[in-house]
């Protein structure tokens, strides 16, 4: 089996848990569905170094999760520095 095939595999076979981690940690379907597929993304570009001794589920999940928390850290910082758009309406309606 090829590297994409054997990809191809992994991905079908974690994608519902990668999602539900995402969706849960980022508490939106649909950010949950772009982080998820933005962490395969990231995956199979780095899947070369990827360690087969290793549990492919820890490494996808650990993926996932840095990735969220990095998207939670740039939303706080973009509220911090910008307000929040409720914010930002209420400003424009005044």
């Amino acid at each position: 089996m090829n590297e994409e095939a054997a990809f191809a595999q992994l991905y079908r076979s974690h994608y519902a848990q990668v999602r539900g981690l995402c969706r849960h940690l980022l508490g939106s379907p649909a950010r949950g569905e772009d982080a998820a597929q933005e962490t395969f993304l990231r995956a199979y570009r780095s899947f070369a170094s990827y360690d087969r001794g290793q549990p492919f589920a820890g490494w996808i999940m650990s993926i996932a999760r840095h990735h969220c928390l990095d998207l939670l850290r740039r939303r706080s910082t973009e509220t911090a520095l910008f307000g929040t758009e409720a914010d930002e309406a209420a400003g424009t309606a005044a």
